[in-house]
């Protein structure tokens, strides 16, 4: 069972990631799957055997508005970051959140380093699966660090300027 964080700790992760659906799948009864999303799509809206709605697995550059009705249907949402210099997934998470209202859990995975953490929850990721080489206690520090930005973000979207004027 693969670490991730979550809730601001380390903790064993209850969904399995599935990159391929072979002919003969059959879902295992008590298992919480996330699919890409070309199977979650033709697999819906019926999801027969499936004992809870999968989540949905997406590439960090995929065309979000015609997926408005899997995000109104899913738990979660992974993000998939395909290497760690390319930050098309920290817009992903952050459009997901603001133009989809989307409420429930966001995850990012993929080629992730533990010192990006604090930037993926200001853009709305609440939990992380991270790279077997990353040191799982410090990524949670990172992850939970409270930094002052001097930029709007998904979990604060004014500034500290924007506050002391309307403060006045």
């Amino acid at each position: 069972m693969q670490r991730i964080i979550k809730q601001q700790l380390s903790t064993d992760d209850q969904w399995q990631l599935i990159s391929e659906i072979a002919p003969d799948f059959i879902p295992e009864a008590n298992i919480d799957y996330i699919l890409p999303v070309e199977y979650w799509q033709a697999l819906a809206p019926e999801f027969t055997g499936f004992s809870t709605v999968p989540a949905v697995w997406l590439e960090a550059d995929i065309e979000l508005e015609p997926l408005s009705e899997v995000f109104a249907a899913v738990p979660l949402v992974a993000v998939e970051f395909p290497a760690f210099m390319d930050g098309s997934g920290f817009s992903t998470g952050s459009l997901i959140r603001e133009m989809f209202s989307y409420k429930g859990e966001l995850r990012a995975f993929g080629s992730l380093l533990s010192d990006q953490l604090g930037y993926l929850r200001r853009c709305g990721y609440d939990s992380v699966a991270l790279p077997d080489d990353q040191d799982p206690d410090t990524a949670v520090q990172q992850f939970n660090a409270e930094g002052v930005s001097y930029q709007g973000d998904v979990l604060r979207p004014t500034t500290p300027f924007r506050d002391r004027v309307l403060k006045r």
